[in-house]
Formats: C-alpha cells, sequence, structure tokens
C-alpha cells in the first residue's frame, strides 16, 4: 500500500527544508529530495508545501523584530529556545540557543547578514503542525 496523500513532485517541508516528493512508499513511506540529499520518512512527518512561505515571512518578521529591539527570544523551536541578536556594529543577526538545560546552549544556529537571510535560516527552526 502507498501513500496517496503526496503524489511524486509534490513540494513539501522536511526535517524543516523545503524538498520535493521523488518516491512513493509501502506503508505511508515517501523520499524527498532536500539540498543536502535524499531521506525517506513518513509521510506524516512532513508538511505541505505551501506552508513554507508562511514560515518564511515568520522568521522575517521575527528579524524585523530583533533588529528593532536589539534581541529576542524565540522559544520551542526544533533546537529549543533561541536569542536573536541584531549585531549592530557587524550588522549582522546571530542565533544561538538559549535553553540553559539543552546540552547546546550556546551553540550557534542562524548566522545571516540580511532579513531574507534570516528568515530563512529561521524558517528551518520552526515547528508547526497542521490540521
Amino acid at each position: 500500500m502507498t501513500t496517496t496523500k503526496y503524489t511524486v513532485g509534490d513540494k513539501v517541508v522536511c526535517h524543516g527544508h523545503l524538498g520535493t516528493v521523488i518516491e512513493l512508499h509501502a506503508h505511508n513511506g515517501i523520499s524527498v529530495r532536500l539540498e543536502r540529499g535524499e531521506v525517506e520518512v513518513d509521510a506524516d512527518d512532513v508538511l505541505p508545501g505551501e506552508v513554507w512561505p508562511q514560515l518564511v515571512k515568520m522568521g522575517e518578521s521575527d528579524a524585523r523584530k530583533a533588529r528593532k529591539e536589539g534581541s529576542i527570544l524565540i522559544a520551542q523551536t526544533s533546537r529549543g529556545t533561541v536569542d536573536l541578536r541584531y549585531v549592530v556594529a557587524e550588522k549582522r543577526f546571530e542565533g544561538t540557543i538559549a535553553d540553559e538545560l539543552n546540552p547546546r546552549a550556546g551553540h550557534c544556529v542562524v548566522n545571516a547578514r540580511t532579513i531574507k537571510e534570516c528568515g530563512l535560516q529561521l524558517a528551518t527552526l520552526y515547528r508547526v503542525e497542521v490540521a
């Protein structure tokens, strides 16, 4: 039995990145081509590609807020809470994991010069459920 939720060629968001369905497998599995290679996942673990532009817009909005305020916290991302800062002297955005209980605390997850770049990087971190 193969999935009917997606078809070959559909755009999907998989592991926080935009990809393309390249193969359907038995028991609801699909193969997705991402920038970094191909992955095989359960069809229930990906989102429709239509959400990607919305994720990017959310990221750009958060980047604008960080630039205006100096820094903001973005909670419950796929990496934990992210401290997004705008470094005025260097004219760049920097996002680090802020959760003290997270073993990767302090790890840089966003490094961007423009709002657009920052929005794309943040979009890969957001966790979303589509009902």
